[in-house]
């Protein structure tokens, strides 16, 4: 009974003591300086396979870390997720990221959701402008709104409607 009982805790130390290394809880400095790097490098060119790739892991690792926050605006990301299946995901990649590396790229405004999340929408309205010089067969309605918003200037105000934004656009915006 004894040998029994010490082969089980044996082998219980033993489970606990090999078990699978887990994610990192918190994100570091160069990190999150590569999230800004794929956005960028994903709005230029957004067709890239393996750029989409580096993005999906990048925004799981986003929403994965426990030290980086970024708020999302319901109304903006809805529109985004609207966007057609061909280009959807790619879309809200940018979206996401581009809301992540606008807080990596400007940490003292940090707590700007208004300006992480206008910086979202212009990533994903240069990448559509890029799928269109490359792709013109891949127009989207929902995509074409979001350009001529920005075009117009009024992505900023209409970002402020949908969002009850209570921080001001930039002059110019």
């Amino acid at each position: 009974m004894l040998k029994t009982l010490l082969v089980l805790c044996a082998s219980a130390l033993t489970l606990f003591a090999v078990r699978p290394v887990c994610a990192q809880d918190t994100s570091t400095p160069q990190e999150r300086q590569q999230w800004a790097d794929v956005v960028h490098k994903l709005a230029a060119d957004p067709l890239n396979p393996e750029l989409n790739d580096q993005a999906k892991a990048a925004v799981k690792r986003v929403m994965d870390v426990k030290d980086f926050h970024v708020v999302v605006c319901a109304d903006a990301f809805t529109q985004v997720q609207n966007v057609g299946k061909k280009l959807r995901v790619s879309m809200m990649n940018l979206y996401m990221l581009g809301t992540a590396a606008f807080v990596v790229e400007h940490p003292d405004q940090a707590n700007d959701s208004f300006h992480s999340n206008l910086a979202g929408l212009t990533d994903v309205v240069q990448a559509y402008g890029v799928i269109l010089t490359q792709s013109p067969k891949d127009k989207d309605k929902t995509l074409d709104k979001l350009a001529e918003s920005e075009k117009s200037g009024a992505l900023a105000t209409d970002l402020q409607a949908k969002c009850k934004a209570p921080v001001s656009p930039p002059a110019g915006q």
